[in-house]
């Protein structure tokens, strides 16, 4: 299962930089071609006006999306999700993150889907989509900025 962790974090940060759909922005990209491939089998979208913008960062909602691609989530929470506007393109996206317990919000229940997500925040949810609850022997402390990892991560 580490593996397969480790396999999902490399997508995940491939992904994050990085569609047959020539968008009018990734000719010539280091990531072209895993654009191309990701957005072939529907995991990757551009944006309406034709681009993929590959060099931004991606917002929560953005990776909650392609998690929920890459693992067919179908089924929606019913749970009130205070900030999940339903006149939103992510509304369906975030109730199945929300109902394959990918996602659990803030203690209020948000889930800020338009914020840029953080690498803590990336982490945590790749590690739910792809460990869900085995814990693995992930040596933390390894790592030069376990220091600055937030008590709710950790």
């Amino acid at each position: 299962m580490i593996k397969k962790f480790y396999l999902a974090v490399t997508a995940w940060l491939v992904l994050l930089t990085s569609v047959c759909l020539a968008y009018s922005d990734t000719e010539g990209h280091w990531a072209e071609k895993n654009i191309d491939s990701f957005s072939k089998i529907g995991i990757l979208n551009g944006y309406e006006d034709g681009s993929f913008k590959p060099d931004d960062c991606m917002t929560r909602a953005e990776l909650i999306t392609v998690v929920n691609r890459i693992l067919k989530n179908q089924a929606e929470s019913t749970k009130f999700i205070p900030d999940n506007n339903s006149k939103e393109w992510y509304y369906s996206e975030i109730r199945k993150a929300v109902a394959s317990s990918v996602v659990q919000g803030d203690p209020d229940g948000s889930v800020r889907p338009d914020e840029l997500i953080t690498r803590e925040e990336a982490v945590i949810l790749l590690y739910r989509a792809f460990m869900g609850e085995e814990a693995g022997n992930v040596k933390i402390n390894a790592y030069d900025d376990a220091k600055n990892i937030s008590e709710w991560a950790y």
